[in-house]
């Protein structure tokens, strides 16, 4: 496959070299969205591997040359696909004859300034390198004009899976490497497109050595070649002046884990941003962001689908605001294999967005365990993440201790155990607790005793500048809500109270849908009787307090019925507080998939409610949940109305493939892919409509999937010659497929 960058969008699309035929698309705007799918009107040049792309930035469209088919055709035309919306339609671009035959991994850039595209070298039909003419198509003309250009001693050297970017700065290409079949290059080469001549770049420096496939991106804020990647290299990122000819290894300086060992990495540079998004290449599918510094030579990693490895996909984790640094801290949680973990990840709302790692302290030097259904809240007042109680595996104690976790300038984030004067509450799960900056202390609601008794009661943990921090248990006055845990509790900053919703008692297993006040000044209970429409009862929902318009905003949960995707805000400005459901688009890739035990935080610099992970609920009494490790933004303008839901990590439309190979023999594979976690149903019927095969029946993770069939029916025997049609089923969707059987 290969990538180009709109900086009008801040979007990265990308085509070929996954079987599909579609134009995924990465945007870098905060929040950022990986991936979605842009919906075309028709099938255009259809899915191709080994193809050129490029984005006219006068023209607003993407561009499309070459490249190999399904089928195994190579081809030499171009396709235009124009980005203004709001509908999307290929179209192939009428040329000149005199073009390059027909080709794949051929050098490809287009400059805007010029309206012409270069195509160099590739891979033909011979199956060896193709020659070293160069082509040049002026897109000025209609229909365009193909000139083709002979060999001369500056020109490169016949090959394939080369390299190419276009330096719009001096309206040139720079080609990089490839390989003739036999041996690999390193030369760097230059193409001016309004002299329409080559010219060899001399360098020296740390040499990347010959390779083929490598990332290549021109960096225009710093005038220099990225180069990364790639057949026959190392995993260093190296940078090219084109002013001097150097080449710079640009080291990885985060804590982050870089990319390794990718040998067909897609990627491309974000004008004025200061980094790259990377694509790790081969059959992979996680986007990373390069970021460089010149000015102080800093350079890193960091992993767009991050936090962990894929066994840290949580549930019953903790997320907490820092307001002073602007970035949120996401501790514990239960993995898919049900293990407590003590990692700790902070995301970066200002600045430069992004997950970073804790590890070094993990490594170091951690006293904490590995917790899940703890709470924690954020002590303004120190910069510090301070846990309370949750769960320990494999032994599954309840725990009262408390921990801290403190935040400083320069990304140091130091954990430690803070030791606490006073009677503590008794070792508690799945309890609430607040922040009140005024008394400077943690409070504490509710949560499950070890022995499986549900508590009401209210402690505090006094959290001063000099002494040490201290338990006692408070005693409101007023009726008071009863004993519950997987609640939610919120700090209503206006009126200094802590707000209590919904829940479940453990004993009778009711969801609830009550709002308490403590007044935090008083010490006094009160039972809200909000107006408006009542959500629903849950438990196991998040709640966060929205400060700008003085609300609670509710997600998610377990219901009786219906689906808990759905938003509450709860307006505690007016008096009785007022009840209402928002209403965010309803697109396939814009509503997070049905959650309980997520996390979430209020994201005050963007203006917007974050949430995290979770638990997908069991599609059947015999199933299990599924945990997630998904970040959702849902954002507001600046009048409060909801503006739209944005999936901040992978996420795809719904698409389906055409079988291949069809017709089939022996077996037929075909590819889907999804937007977000979802259950999945795969069934064959012949053309009577009678079902013939379950192919997969069950929930299957957002992104890429691939699924095969045999030719059997659902007892194992072979079908019949004929037409069957596949039908896939995500969640309220469906797509069918012709399959045509032969013998």
């Amino acid at each position: 496959g290969a990538a180009a960058f709109d900086p009008s969008r801040n979007a990265m699309y990308l085509f070929g070299g996954d079987g599909q035929g579609v134009v995924h698309v990465a945007t870098a705007t905060p929040p950022p969205v990986e991936w979605s799918v842009l919906t075309t009107t028709n099938v255009g040049p259809g899915a191709r591997t080994g193809c050129g792309v490029a984005y006219d930035q006068t023209g607003d469209r993407l561009l499309i040359f070459g490249g190999l088919d399904l089928a195994g055709h190579l081809h030499s035309d171009l396709w235009q696909l124009p980005l203004a919306g709001p509908t999307y339609t290929w179209s192939q671009v009428a040329v000149s004859a005199g073009g390059p035959k027909p080709r794949r991994f051929a050098a490809v850039a287009w400059s805007s300034l010029n309206s012409a595209l270069l195509v160099f070298g590739g891979r033909d039909s011979t199956g060896g390198a193709a020659p070293n003419a160069t082509y040049v198509l002026d897109a000025s003309h209609s229909p365009a004009i193909w000139t083709g250009l002979a060999p001369t001693p500056s020109t490169p050297v016949a090959g394939y899976s080369l390299s190419a970017v276009s330096d719009q700065n001096h309206t040139q290409a720079i080609v990089f490497g490839g390989t003739n079949g036999s041996t690999f290059d390193s030369s760097v080469h230059t193409f001016d497109f309004a002299a329409r001549s080559w010219s060899a770049q001399a360098t020296s420096g740390d040499d990347p050595g010959g390779r083929s496939d490598a990332l290549a991106m021109y960096d225009n804020d710093d005038d220099q070649l990225l180069l990364w990647g790639g057949t026959n290299s190392d995993d260093e990122v190296r940078s090219l002046s084109l002013s001097s000819g150097v080449w710079t290894i640009r080291p990885n300086q985060n804590w982050q884990a870089s990319p390794t060992g990718h040998t067909y990495p897609v990627g491309a540079w974000l004008s004025g941003q200061g980094m790259a998004l990377v694509l790790d290449g081969d059959s992979g599918n996680n986007l990373f962001e390069f970021l460089f510094t010149p000015a102080n030579s800093t350079s890193y990693w960091q992993n767009w689908l991050d936090p962990g490895a894929s066994d840290e996909l949580r549930s019953s984790a903790t997320f907490v605001y820092d307001k002073t640094y602007d970035r949120a801290f996401l501790f514990g949680g239960q993995n898919t294999f049900g293990t407590a973990l003590n990692s700790t990840w902070s995301y970066t709302f200002s600045d430069h967005h992004g997950w970073t790692d804790d590890w070094f302290w993990n490594w170091v030097d951690d006293p904490r365990p590995g917790l899940f259904g703890h709470s924690a809240i954020w002590d303004d007042a120190h910069n510090r993440m301070v846990i309370f109680g949750g769960t320990t595996t494999p032994s599954y104690t309840l725990s009262s201790t408390v921990y801290t976790y403190v935040d400083s300038a320069y990304g140091l984030f130091a954990p430690g155990l803070i030791h606490t004067a006073g009677t503590a509450p008794s070792a508690r799960t799945f309890s609430s607790a607040i922040y009140d900056p005024i008394g400077q202390r943690m409070v504490v609601f509710g949560g499950l005793e070890q022995a499986g008794s549900c508590r009401g009661d209210v402690w505090q943990l006094t959290l001063p500048t000099v002494g040490t921090p201290t338990w006692s248990l408070l005693h409101p006055a007023g009726p008071r809500p009863n004993a519950r845990l997987d609640h939610t509790a919120i700090y209503d900053a206006v009126r200094r109270s802590m707000i209590v919703f919904g829940g479940t008692d453990s004993l009778s297993g009711s969801s609830d849908n009550d709002v308490w006040s403590l007044d935090l000044a008083s010490m006094t209970w009160t039972h809200l009787l909000p107006t408006g429409t009542l959500p629903p009862g849950r438990y196991q929902h998040t709640a966060v307090y929205d400060s700008r318009r003085e609300r609670m905003l509710v997600l998610g949960g377990q219901v009786l019925s219906g689906d808990a995707r759905d938003v509450w805000a709860l307006d505690l400005s007016t008096s009785p507080p007022a009840w209402s459901k928002l209403a965010p688009p309803a697109t396939p890739e814009g509503i997070p998939v049905n959650r309980y035990r997520h996390a979430a935080v209020y994201d005050r610099t963007n203006d917007r409610m974050v949430v995290y992970g979770g638990l997908i609920p069991p599609i059947s009494i015999f199933g299990s949940p599924y945990p997630l490790k998904d970040l959702w933004s849902l954002q507001f303008d600046k009048s409060g109305t909801t503006v739209g839901v944005a999936p901040a990590t992978r996420v795809a439309a719904f698409t389906m493939s055409a079988p291949s190979p069809n017709p089939a023999r022996s077996s037929t594979r075909i590819a889907f892919t999804l937007g977000h976690a979802a259950r999945v149903r795969a069934e064959v019927f012949d053309v009577s409509g009678r079902r013939v095969n379950t192919l997969i029946d069950g929930i299957e993770v957002a992104g890429e999937h691939t699924l095969e069939w045999s030719g059997h029916d659902a007892n194992g025997g072979s079908v019949r010659a004929g037409l069957y049609l596949c039908r896939l089923s995500a969640g309220d969707q469906a797509l069918t497929q012709k399959i045509m059987w032969v013998r």
